[in-house]
């Protein structure tokens, strides 16, 4: 079952945070944990509660990674992560803990559907169910080709519903099949007008979702599309719990310090090699991309080194514009283009005004895939420029776009490694991976979104878990 939130006052506005509690001591025990996105954040944090000595190293100048971010002259920028769903229940544990407070989001988003806007708003009770008929019926869903195969889905997600879901006790891979995406919705029927739609909101991050696996995109339908009233983020962004747990970790974060090789000898990882140097260690947590992981540990066991080759990702770009107005219309958080390669845009000081001074806002940009790739290479002002002009080609009606000299700021992220595919049979195989990391290695574990769930809570999950394996290989040493 989903896990809930944490409500009342106290969970949404926790006063500060508490103390970390240690449970042992591990004295001169040193930990090497790769990584400083929420797998490897998570995991150091979970060291320095269990008495060990975490070092974190980073590659980049700043940890947080997809939930990384920036703050520049009042405003917070995210660089990948948006939103927790309801069942991120390791990720909310992590926010209480940590005193950062969690706000509800209110998605309405506009569509350009066939030459025209429709908006469409969370359905919370009859009135927003009737609002909702006639947009429905522009995208798709309720259209006469649309409304059977429509229906089939969800009761399709509503019969898994058990195991569609982000919570740590999730059981994904019991569902993982060698389906895609695009194989699913031609065995349900869905007619073109849906996939559109259905490809227009997965597309905000993913790219081209029907090369996905089926298992991943029905728990993403399932947590985000199905349940948008339950949808949650820090109060400023989620870039706020990185920067809480990089704060609680200090001096054991090292940026700027990309590892080239892990050392395994005899089943064991002795350390790290670095531009610095051999750095000796007493266990190595890897937090990294799976494609990153293949290559800094080229002497992994050859059957983890083949599952490890089932994790692809997609490619994406985001640009975040720093404005003095709102860019689009009154009440939309998103407008979505889903019929073309227009840029989706976001406004997140709709949900979250702390993310901008007052009177101001942020707008993102954001395109996937096969868009991102030809973009990737271009230089960050061409890239904000050449998003930008198109967005204002299609600009919502009531919308106040900026040009391009008019920003406050422009910041451009670009992700080699945007969202993990969850190709079909990679749970099943991440799975069988797990058991074999524990009989043939003794100090060396994997963490990342791609052991447990693609998204954050999976990574952070995953982070936890490695931590408390290897704080309990170490103590049974001791």
């Amino acid at each position: 079952p989903a896990a809930q939130r944490p409500s009342g006052p106290a969970a949404q506005r926790p006063s500060g945070p508490a103390e970390i509690p240690v449970t042992g001591t591990r004295p001169g025990k040193r930990v090497i944990v790769i990584g400083g996105g929420p797998g490897g954040l998570s995991a150091a944090y979970t060291l320095k509660k269990r008495g060990l000595a975490p070092l974190l190293l980073e590659a980049t100048e700043q940890v947080g990674g997809r939930m990384g971010g920036e703050r520049i002259d009042g405003f917070s920028t995210d660089k990948a992560a948006d939103f927790f769903p309801v069942s991120y229940d390791t990720t909310f544990r992590l926010c209480e803990e940590l005193g950062v407070p969690l706000t509800n989001l209110s998605m309405d988003i506009g569509w350009h559907r066939h030459g025209r806007w429709v908006v469409t708003t969370p359905i919370t009770s009859l009135g927003t169910l009737f609002r909702n008929i006639g947009p429905f019926r522009t995208i798709g869903f309720l259209s006469l080709r649309g409304i059977w195969p429509t229906m089939k889905l969800v009761w399709s997600l509503k019969a898994d519903a058990r195991h569609l879901n982000y919570a740590s006790t999730h059981r994904i891979a019991d569902l993982d099949t060698d389906e895609t995406y695009g194989e699913y919705l031609d065995r349900l029927g869905v007619p073109e007008p849906v996939r559109v739609t259905l490809e227009g909101f997965l597309g905000l991050t993913m790219g081209n979702p029907e090369e996905f696996g089926a298992t991943w995109i029905r728990a993403f339908l399932a947590e985000v599309l199905f349940k948008p009233d339950k949808l949650y983020t820090p109060e400023g962004g989620c870039s706020r719990l990185s920067e809480a747990l990089a704060e609680r970790l200090g001096t054991a974060i090292r940026v700027s310090t990309p590892v080239r090789r892990v050392v395994i000898e005899n089943g064991r990882a002795t350390g790290v090699v670095t531009d610095d140097g051999f750095m000796e260690a007493d266990a190595v947590i890897c937090s990294v991309p799976a494609t990153r992981a293949l290559e800094i540990m080229p002497d992994l066991p050859e059957r983890i080194r083949r599952a490890l080759g089932k994790v692809q990702y997609s490619f994406g770009i985001r640009v975040v514009l720093g404005l003095d107005r709102r860019p689009l219309p009154p009440g939309w958080s998103a407008a979505l283009y889903p019929e073309d390669d227009t840029p989706s845009l976001l406004d997140r000081t709709v949900n979250l005004p702390e993310c901008a001074p007052p009177g101001k806002s942020l707008l993102d940009l954001w395109v996937g895939e096969s868009r991102a790739r030809d973009l990737m290479e271009l230089d960050d002002e061409e890239i904000a420029r050449t998003l930008l002009a198109d967005a204002h080609a299609k600009a919502p009606p009531g919308s106040a776009l900026p040009q391009y000299e008019d920003v406050v700021f422009a910041r451009v992220y670009r992700w080699h490694d945007a969202i993990c595919k969850g190709l079909p049979g990679m749970f099943t195989a991440m799975t069988r991976m797990r058991q074999d990391m524990t009989e043939d290695l003794q100090n060396l574990r994997i963490a990342g979104d791609f052991m447990r769930s693609p998204i954050v809570n999976g990574a952070i999950t995953s982070g936890v878990e490695t931590a408390n394996e290897v704080a309990d290989f170490l103590e049974a040493r001791s």
